[in-house]
């Protein structure tokens, strides 16, 4: 047996984020390598959440290829910029940085000051790594200050599964101030439409919650919406979730998985907006 954690404890809740990530490992170990992950529930006696049975093979699959994706963008990033610095916002017990480190990358893990005492406990850091204490959502953004980096290194940051619950203008101003702040990076995260984020969102709220809230949270249908952000955006890239960077092993995850998937894509009901900022 693990080390038990109580529900209603940080601790919970960062495991609570990861455990549809953890079911993809479990059932398509052949297609996502996240030792980490894995290792993080072994270490702790974890109880289901109740929203555990929601929890559908596609939707599973949107949080492993959320990730998958973070990793190929960083890895191709990192070809014309081996010494980038690597964020990774609110990043929880996030065990993402092992699966794109170069060898010579740095990277920054961004959370508040609770979160990054439980994640030294749970991760660990390797030598590379350092925690900046920051709730990225408050309009205070002297944390950027703390990131050494230099424009001919790079930096590259990223949010999984991150903007789905948050409001509009929210996402927008740390979006903004991020381009603002810093030259010639890139900015990746996973984003649903109108219409894919009703279906995320009822996967933890009731139709009637859905139905309140919708208006409120962040989502996005065409470039328009993300370019009036910021004059630093200077390429805006929304690709296909599911099949961009997994199109050559999305039917490895089954026939029926791959067809639902597949038709997601067709929709654009969740996309991975990767955004490239001014030199």
């Amino acid at each position: 047996m693990g080390i038990k954690v109580e529900r209603n404890t940080l601790e919970y809740d960062c495991l609570k984020k990861l455990y549809p990530r953890a079911l993809a490992l479990e059932w398509w170990p052949e297609v996502f390598k996240d030792p980490g992950c894995v290792e993080l529930f072994k270490k702790y006696d974890f109880q289901l959440p109740k929203y555990a049975d929601k929890i559908t093979k596609p939707e599973a699959a949107r949080l492993a290829i959320a990730e998958y994706n973070t990793i190929e963008a960083a890895k191709k990033y990192m070809k014309d910029h081996p010494k980038c610095v690597l964020v990774n916002l609110s990043c929880g017990f996030s065990t993402i940085f092992p699966q794109i480190d170069n060898g010579q990358c740095r990277a920054y893990n961004v959370d508040t000051r609770e979160v990054l005492i439980a994640r030294k406990e749970a991760v660990g850091k390797g030598d590379r790594e350092q925690g900046i204490i920051a709730d990225i959502w408050e309009e205070d953004y002297s944390w950027f200050d703390k990131i050494e980096w230099t424009r001919d290194d790079g930096i590259f940051f990223y949010g999984i599964d991150l903007f789905h619950y948050k409001k509009r203008e929210d996402v927008k101003k740390l979006v903004a101030n991020i381009a603002d702040k810093f030259r010639d990076g890139m900015i990746v995260f996973d984003a649903a439409s109108a219409e894919g984020l009703k279906k995320i969102l009822k996967n933890k709220f009731t139709e009637e919650e859905v139905k309140e809230n919708i208006g409120f949270y962040f989502s996005v249908d065409d470039d328009a919406q993300i370019s009036k952000w910021s004059v630093k955006i200077v390429e805006i890239w929304r690709r296909p979730l599911y099949t961009y960077y997994m199109k050559d092993k999305i039917n490895k995850l089954g026939l029926l998985n791959a067809v639902a998937l597949k038709a997601m894509d067709s929709k654009k009901d969740v996309q991975f907006v990767e955004l490239t900022l001014k030199r």
